[in-house]
């Protein structure tokens, strides 16, 4: 009973932490240290591998803005896609415009590589640095 009560302590610092830096918050540009703080936080937890993101879907655009929080602490941080240019994407954007708080996807092993080649070959994200790129593709 002491462990599952420590976890929950835990979760709640963190989330503090993360709560803390999100409302000093002053311009968008301060998304990057947000995103960083926040992965830095869920990777304590153990609940991250090697990156967490905060998505911005702007409908007019069809385009979602990600700010990337990862284990390389890079400075490229902000990525664009294109939101109707892969069905995952399209999945993103409509759980977005119906509002739902929960979405979770799963993939058959064979989905998630041919998804991970596409976001890391023909998005933004082309320009993360290769060693996110190689612990993303061997998690296939």
């Amino acid at each position: 009973m002491k462990t599952k009560i420590k976890r929950e302590l835990e979760i709640e610092a963190s989330l503090e932490v993360v709560r803390s830096r999100t409302m000093a918050m002053k311009t968008s540009e301060e998304l990057k240290e947000v995103v960083l703080v926040l992965y830095k936080e869920l990777n304590s937890l153990q609940m991250v591998d090697w990156g967490c993101v905060i998505m911005i879907f702007d409908k007019e655009a069809n385009r979602i803005e990600n700010w990337l929080g990862e284990s390389t602490h890079s400075d490229l941080n902000r990525y664009h896609i294109e939101g109707q240019r892969h069905p995952v994407y399209k999945k993103l954007c409509k759980n977005w415009e119906q509002q739902n708080s929960i979405f979770i996807l799963h993939h058959t092993d064979e989905v998630k590589r041919e998804f991970d080649n596409f976001w890391l070959n023909q998005t933004d994200y082309r320009n993360l640095p290769d060693e996110v790129k190689d612990t993303v593709l061997n998690n296939n």
